[in-house]
């Protein structure tokens, strides 16, 4: 984990939602879109019609003013079927709204799944995978420092129950 930075929004306040007119199929990905992304912002993509993008967070890593475009940082639109989708919107969170959290580990604990009967009278035992139900959980370590803001972040996130991305 060493040189690895972790955020965490302060409440997940969307800033912006921009209508993007078209999402090159690039790696990384260009937006075209109004003016309003800065370099650092968070973005999710909704209703693109490109599945390696709608749902998920990226963070803008390049911003064309002049041309009216932003790149998306980690994104691969190259294999994409089919054009942008004309309901596409971006969610912008203000790169302002994140809390670096100073942490010294952490652990990502996925469900492991189960198994599912399926025996028989010629092989009472047998099982396959079944799916796991849940995402599992997380881990964070770390000193506490009562004056440190992503401290103080974690505890009200624990208090006020508010969605935030992480």
């Amino acid at each position: 984990s060493k040189g690895v930075a972790m955020y965490l929004t302060k409440g997940a306040a969307v800033a912006l939602v921009l209508e993007p007119t078209a999402i090159s199929k690039a790696a990384p990905a260009v937006v075209s879109a109004p003016a309003g992304a800065a370099v650092g912002n968070l973005v999710r993509v909704n209703n693109s019609g490109y599945t390696s993008l709608d749902g998920k967070l990226f963070s803008v890593a390049s911003v064309d003013a002049v041309a009216g475009t932003f790149t998306l940082l980690g994104s691969d639109t190259t294999d994409e079927p089919g054009v942008m989708s004309g309901d596409a919107e971006i969610e912008l969170y203000d790169a302002t709204d994140l809390v670096r959290l100073c942490l010294t580990s952490f652990t990502f604990n996925p469900e492991t799944p189960g198994t599912t009967s399926v025996g028989t009278y010629c092989n009472p035992s047998a099982t396959l995978p079944a799916v796991a139900t849940s995402a599992g959980t997380a881990t964070l370590g770390g000193w506490i420092d009562k004056d440190d803001a992503g401290y103080k972040e974690l505890v009200l996130a624990a208090k006020d129950a508010a969605q935030r991305i992480f």
